[in-house]
């Protein structure tokens, strides 16, 4: 279920533009990477740390439409 999960997840970060896909996954330690504050992300890609949360409400946003699309929710993820 795990590796059933884990691919999902990949899935639906490949439908954030690219921007919005490295923000959520250098934010949150995905694929690899270790999870980073706001500002170091943003020094990491060469943005403020105020666009990278501007970026990362946008691809969560984006995220929880994909999920209601798939008829889940966070909640229902991690139960």
């Amino acid at each position: 279920q795990d590796d059933d999960l884990s691919q999902s997840i990949d899935q639906w970060l490949g439908e954030l533009t690219d921007k919005q896909r490295e923000v959520v996954v250098r934010r949150f330690g995905l694929r690899g990477h270790e999870s980073s504050t706001l500002e170091d992300v943003g020094l990491e890609i060469g943005l403020t740390r105020e666009r990278v949360r501007q970026i990362q409400v946008e691809g969560l946003k984006r995220l929880r439409e994909i999920l209601e699309k798939n008829g889940l929710s966070s909640e229902s993820l991690f139960q």
